[in-house]
């Protein structure tokens, strides 16, 4: 009986298996490139803005029409400006406002204004309508911010306050932060500073209670312009609207009228939006906590590290040795 040579399936068996292809030298370069090049990317909204848009777009229309009960806003629109005079305004004409707002008892009164030039006529009077009305008002003050760039994360210095009146009165940052693109998408409310933003001292006075930590969200612009009560500036001032219609609720004064404070915002569908809608918007995510979570820095360089070996083996696999070679070195 003939000898069985087993000395192959020997040196088969020692043989490694691996259910994993293994990767050159000039593949893990592709990928390492690969990744560097998204995440440049990535750095300058190239991955980012779209979809943080289609999900903002995506959510607006999802909701459709919404009406919501508050904040009710009082519009300094085009009819405002005819009926009272020219901008801007004399301080008395807010406090006659404030007078009308305090018969009917708001939670709360934001003034989406500026008061930083003395009014030396008028403003004894607008002072002394703040300290008589029923319900707390807030005036708007302006951070001085610089946008420091890096390369991982871009952040907003703080050097201070611009001089702002009316001591007395509860005062919050107006400012919003626009991306790169000049769009406004995500909050305000993550600056390094300890001084409250506009929405949140009006949330705070409205419910007693400490506004939520948001961080670094998006804004949920679900519902239009109408979606939110509305009168102009004029009816307020001759009393023409209904019994009741600030009662209890948030009431925020901003200007509306075209080419005055406007903005750009994710949902391009809304066109170019009055700040004072804008901060609607973000007293409404914090009522419902309704914002948008963005992924954190070390999940997004996960994703971005797959999509990177991603591609790599896609061109391995499927364009051919010679294209592979082209682009990964």
């Amino acid at each position: 009986m003939g000898m069985i040579d087993l000395s192959k399936w020997y040196r088969a068996a020692e043989r490694p298996v691996s259910k994993w292809p293994s990767m050159t030298l000039g593949e893990i370069t592709g990928a390492i490139i690969c990744f560097c090049l998204a995440l440049l990317l990535s750095r300058v909204g190239f991955f980012t803005r779209p979809w943080e848009d289609l999900i903002l777009s995506a959510r607006f229309f999802g909701r459709g029409m919404i009406k919501y009960q508050e904040p009710v806003i009082v519009k300094i629109d085009e009819e405002s400006l005819q009926a009272i005079g020219s901008w801007p305004w004399p301080r008395s004409i807010y406090a006659d406002a404030l007078y009308q707002l305090s018969q009917e008892e708001p939670a709360v009164v934001g003034l989406d204004l500026l008061f930083q030039e003395p009014d030396p006529e008028n403003d004894f009077i607008l002072a002394k309508a703040l300290e008589e009305v029923k319900m707390p008002v807030v005036l708007g003050i302006e951070l001085e911010l610089e946008f420091v760039k890096r390369f991982w994360s871009n952040r907003l210095q703080v050097w201070g306050e611009k001089p702002a009146l009316f001591p007395q009165a509860h005062k919050g940052y107006l400012n919003l932060v626009q991306d790169a693109d000049g769009r406004i998408r995500k909050w305000p409310l993550n600056v390094e500073t300890t001084r409250f933003a506009f929405t949140e001292r009006v949330y705070q006075l409205a419910t007693v209670e400490s506004p939520p930590a948001v961080g670094d969200g998006l804004i949920d612009f679900a519902g239009g312009a109408d979606s939110f009560p509305s009168i102009s500036f004029s009816k307020l001032i001759r009393g023409e609207y209904p019994e009741g219609f600030f009662r209890g609720k948030i009431v925020l004064v901003g200007v509306t009228a075209s080419a005055m404070d406007r903005h750009d915002i994710a949902v391009q569908a809304l066109g170019s939006v009055p700040g004072v809608y804008i901060h609607a918007y973000l007293i409404r995510n914090l009522l419902g906590q309704s914002w948008l979570r963005t992924l954190s820095d070390w999940l997004y360089t996960l994703i971005l590290l797959g999509i990177s070996l991603g591609w790599t083996a896609f061109l391995r696999k499927r364009v051919g040795r010679f294209l592979y070679l082209a682009t990964s070195g």
